[in-house]
């Protein structure tokens, strides 16, 4: 998989302005890919300046590789959540049970240019599942 794949640049539409709904739903082997490019897009987004850029792709090379995001869904299992918009994942986010199995909201991801819509969407519909 290369980043052109995870992180092309005309996948998404114009942003939060051009939505119509966004759907909240159990994450499938499908998704993946589009987990992916959110982890790299928002991490870049987020660090740049504050991490250095090689940290970045080394972390999100690492942490999000195919393999250890299909562990992560059969781990977290209907505790992985997406957004979609369009047929495409535009959020996520990873849920479940902590070590005191309390339930707990470990991560959550918006593209950036969803950020203020699409995390709303997500958290609201995320919070009756914990």
């Amino acid at each position: 998989m290369n980043q052109g794949d995870i992180c092309g640049e005309n996948s998404m539409a114009e942003g939060p302005n051009v939505r119509q709904s966004v759907d909240v739903r159990s994450a499938t082997a499908e998704d993946l890919l589009g987990i992916q490019r959110i982890a790299v897009l928002t991490w870049r987004s987020t660090y740049a300046g504050l991490i250095p850029d090689t940290d970045i792709e080394t972390f999100w090379t690492d942490a999000y590789d195919h393999e250890r995001l299909r562990l992560m869904l059969d781990w977290l299992g209907s505790g992985l959540i997406v957004a979609i918009e369009d047929g495409e994942v535009i959020g996520y986010a990873m849920t479940g049970r902590n070590r005191d199995r309390v339930a707990e909201l470990f991560a959550i991801y918006v593209l950036p240019e969803w950020q203020g819509g699409g995390a709303t969407t997500l958290a609201a519909r995320v919070g009756p599942r914990l």
